[in-house]
């Protein structure tokens, strides 16, 4: 992937730091070329041709603003080797961007109550919806249950079994002919 970096002149990397005219043509010419491998390797790594163009624009735009390059020195290394780490976490952050927007991070999450959601009136709330989902489940389950046996001839004994009450109401504190705990 790399291979496609042509070698670049620091005396034009360092020549493009200052703020002159000098320095901007200087950043023009290496962004220039630079361009074709860095879009190729956003390519690759996005494989979406009109977002790696976008990406590679934003990149380049970061760029041209100043500043990008300040990093880069010449006892550290090849100028390629920077600006593909440079690439590299700016398609981090870009991805990063792009998942907070996702998450929906962009928007000012506003709590619908002002009451704490996790007071003792709202766990209560859970554990009877829990308690009266579970107890729903079971009357679904007696009742196929009970069809069942009654077709294979065995209704009496599931009578027997279900103490006449047949649902799992009965069995739950409150209700007629429940049994205690």
């Amino acid at each position: 992937m790399t291979s496609s970096f042509r070698e670049t002149s620091w005396t034009l990397v360092e020549q493009s730091r200052g703020k002159d005219e000098d320095a901007r043509l200087a950043l023009s010419e290496l962004c220039k070329r630079c361009y074709a491998p860095v879009q190729k390797f956003i390519a690759l790594w996005c494989r979406d041709q009109e977002a790696a163009r976008d990406l590679t624009h934003s990149f380049f735009a970061r760029v041209l603003e100043g500043g990008s390059l300040n990093g880069a020195e010449r006892e550290r290394g090849r100028f390629r080797s920077y600006l593909l780490g440079a690439v590299k976490h700016f398609l981090c952050e870009a991805t990063a961007h792009e998942q907070r927007l996702k998450r929906g991070l962009q928007h000012e999450h506003v709590t619908l109550e002002d009451e704490p959601l996790n007071d003792e009136r709202m766990l209560a709330q859970d554990a009877e919806f829990d308690r009266a989902w579970a107890l729903a489940l079971l009357d679904r389950s007696l009742a196929i249950l009970q069809q069942e046996m009654e077709a294979s001839g065995k209704g009496a004994v599931f009578e027997a079994l279900a103490g006449g009450h047949g649902c799992a109401r009965a069995a739950a504190p409150g209700c007629q002919g429940a049994r205690h705990q």
